[in-house]
């Protein structure tokens, strides 16, 4: 074993506590923020749900060597950003769009429905940052 399959091993398992304590936050907040109308809860529990993906893309992505070798490192760092991302844009936009009160700048300013196109853009973003990941593990 080298230092860095060291320091790779540590980071998933810094990855699975914050995903594991993001979790359970996100229904949390999630669960109160459906029944306090305020909406703040709501919004934390988008943001748990979006850094829960992103600690799980990590920990599951970087047990592969070949993924964790030069520059596969940063695809792998911007698949697990983008992805988490893409979650939490979605969520709360799709939760703003049902009807429930959010506690996002975007609302407050009546900007919400002209950035609907946020969530899709960065789930396509991840998309491309996991075809370069897999095509560039290959070789």
């Amino acid at each position: 074993m080298t230092t860095y399959s060291n320091a790779v091993r540590l980071t998933r398992y810094v990855a699975a506590t914050i995903g594991i304590f993001f979790g359970i936050s996100s229904l949390g907040g999630l669960t109160l923020g459906l029944s306090v109308p305020d909406g703040l809860f709501l919004a934390l529990g988008c943001l748990s749900a979006g850094i829960t993906t992103s600690s799980y893309v990590w920990w599951h992505f970087a047990k592969v060597e070949r993924h964790v070798l030069g520059s596969n490192l940063l695809l792998l760092f911007s698949f697990a950003l983008t992805s988490g991302a893409a979650v939490d844009a979605s969520v709360s936009w799709a939760l703003w769009r049902i009807g429930y009160s959010m506690a996002l700048g975007p609302v407050r300013d009546g900007h919400m429905a002209e950035v609907y196109w946020i969530g899709p853009g960065l789930a396509l973003m991840a998309l491309v940052s996991w075809t370069m990941l897999k095509r560039f593990s290959e070789d």
